[in-house]
């Protein structure tokens, strides 16, 4: 078993980096289940998907797929796919400069908007087309709901993959802001 790091050097923009990459999938709205491209289709999941689901949004234009693969917790092997078929097809890794420094590596926290807080790992990582006019998106997660009554929380043996994996026209993401500080209950 693995104990739960606390990442000290996971600064606020870090954390809000994910934010918005969490944010920029759900402001996507609801997606529907529906057919894809088959070029989609040929890149889209990895061998030993699980669970494959397809959705489509602004008259096929954002191409999504959500699926699980059984993989050990803090793999970078479903990355490494991505890397080698998006190359094929004319992508590059793209991120914004000032989220480089949390591109393409696993860190945890704990999410407070689902039920039971699970603590979840996530890697994220985008590319963009040789055109500039297309962006692929890849989230891979992992989830554990723990006991919080224990001094120490363990995080265990994970072998459920979550990947979400779409291609949208292009947007650069906004800096991250500065949350307000804090003031004192007087």
């Amino acid at each position: 078993m693995m104990k739960k790091k606390r990442f000290a050097h996971i600064a606020g923009s870090q954390v809000l980096s994910v934010f918005y990459v969490v944010i920029l999938f759900f402001s996507l709205g609801c997606k529907t289940e529906a057919q894809v491209s088959e070029q989609f289709k040929k890149i889209s999941f990895y061998i030993g998907a699980e669970q494959i689901k397809y959705y489509s949004r602004d008259n096929g234009s954002i191409e999504s797929v959500f699926y699980h693969v059984r993989l050990p917790y803090n793999t970078k092997e479903v990355l490494e796919y991505y890397d080698q078929k998006l190359k094929k097809e004319g992508y590059k890794p793209y991120v914004e400069e000032y989220y480089q420094h949390g591109d393409r590596e696993w860190f945890t926290f704990t999410d407070e908007t689902k039920k039971g807080k699970p603590e979840v790992a996530q890697l994220s990582a985008s590319w963009i087309d040789k055109t500039g006019t297309k962006r692929a998106e890849l989230l891979l997660r992992y989830y554990w709901y723990v006991d919080r009554s224990k001094p120490t929380v363990i995080l265990g043996v994970n072998d459920d993959m979550n990947v979400d994996f779409q291609i949208m026209p292009f947007v650069k993401l906004p800096p991250p802001q500065r949350q307000p500080e804090q003031q004192p209950v007087k």
